[in-house]
């Protein structure tokens, strides 16, 4: 057996109306009832413990429960409201909400009825107009024991500890057209009271239906536009989560951008290697060269131009690999290729030994592997700067 204490509001009526000399009104009516009443179950908070929220909950109140002196007592004097206050009526808000009291609370059959004096014109107006029912704001003491009623309706739960917070003039009952003001009698201006319908708007469309209706719309009503509410902050976290993935994507993208623009040690010491190399075999196919302020591609173009101009096998050699192509206007990769053809064919009166010394010493001198003493080849001009700058590296 489970039980939970839940406040709920039930709906019942007033019988009939009058004014005292004061102008307020006095209007005896049904507080509320024995038997068997229908919940959803979101209205008894069980959809937080996993329920459907629109499962129909079946609830006995008993006479014992609903006639317990306590239980009667609790309504006593209790405030009477214009509709439900979000919150339960306490002495910190009475004044803001409080229209009036009830009184005279007793037992009728199978009715716990009581007398309202309703004092705030406010209320008394809405009542005129037609909010005509009555809807109790109370707490119990939920029993989820199921059973049968003596009559044989099957029930799920029972009321316990039944204890009144205060009465609300609403539009709808729950109890529909037993519960309303004073159905069979005339108001002060002598016109009946409307039947037991409830005004209810749907997207800006007004309808008028019965009070059972009319609060299965506005159940649905209000779940559609929580579940409206709650999907609003998903697609703006989704438009983010999409907004974050471009500049990731964009960001990524710069990186690799920026890798090849990204010297490796590797890389640096290749180049280094490479212009040792070109120097080297510039220096020693073509002496009188100077190379200060010069590109590779320029180095190479004036070693071959000058070589083709006095060496009939240079020239031999030159013409098979740029293929007839003029040398100025040869793509660098042709000159490369030119000219590292060059450098391995023709020879110099240079012999090997002194070869491998000089590329030795100009590749130290530009990497700064080398001490100045060591090197046997006396570097000027732009050579000389690399290999101070160099040097500064392993500073």
């Amino acid at each position: 057996m489970t039980k939970k204490t839940i406040q709920v509001r039930d709906f019942m009526s007033l019988t009939s109306r009058q004014m005292t000399a004061e102008g307020y009104m006095v209007a005896p009516g049904n507080l509320a009832r024995t038997g068997v009443q229908d919940y959803l179950a979101y209205e008894l908070g069980l959809d937080a413990d996993g329920m459907d929220p629109m499962k129909v909950i079946r609830l006995h109140r008993p006479p014992e429960e609903v006639f317990d002196m306590a239980s009667m007592a609790s309504f006593e004097s209790k405030p009477v409201t214009i509709e439900h206050p979000p919150v339960a009526v306490t002495a910190d808000n009475w004044t803001e909400l409080a229209k009036g009291e009830v009184r005279d609370v007793t037992r009728s059959g199978d009715l716990m009825t009581g007398t309202l004096l309703i004092k705030a014109k406010d209320a008394i107006e809405a009542l005129q107009s037609g909010k005509a029912q009555l809807s109790n704001g109370y707490t119990f003491e939920l029993d989820m024991t199921p059973g049968t009623t003596a009559d044989g309706r099957a029930y799920d739960g029972v009321q316990r500890n039944i204890r009144g917070n205060h009465v609300a003039l609403v539009d709808a009952a729950r109890c529909g057209s037993a519960c309303r003001i004073a159905d069979s009698q005339l108001n002060l201006e002598g016109n009946t009271m409307p039947d037991a319908k409830r005004k209810v708007t749907v997207d800006g469309i007004p309808l008028e239906v019965e009070d059972t209706a009319a609060g299965v719309i506005d159940t649905l009503i209000k779940q559609r536009d929580e579940a409206r509410d709650a999907l609003t902050p998903l697609k703006t976290k989704a438009a983010e989560a999409d907004g974050l993935k471009v500049a990731l994507d964009k960001a990524h993208a710069d990186i690799e951008v920026l890798k090849k623009d990204v010297i490796t040690p590797e890389a640096r010491d290749a180049m280094v290697a490479e212009w040792a190399k070109l120097i080297g075999d510039a220096k020693r196919l073509v002496p009188e060269l100077t190379t200060d302020g010069k590109t590779c591609l320029a180095i190479r173009r004036e070693v071959i131009g000058a070589l083709v101009g006095k060496d009939a096998t240079a020239k031999a050699v030159a013409d098979a690999v740029l293929c007839g192509k003029a040398l100025d206007s040869a793509e660098p990769e042709v000159v490369r290729a030119t000219f590292n053809a060059l450098a391995a064919a023709v020879k110099t009166e240079a012999n090997d030994a002194e070869v491998s010394a000089n590329d030795a010493a100009v590749a130290d001198a530009l990497t700064g592997a080398g001490k100045a003493n060591d090197s046997k080849t006396e570097l000027t001009g732009r050579e000389k700067f690399l290999a101070r700058q160099s040097q500064s590296w392993q500073q």
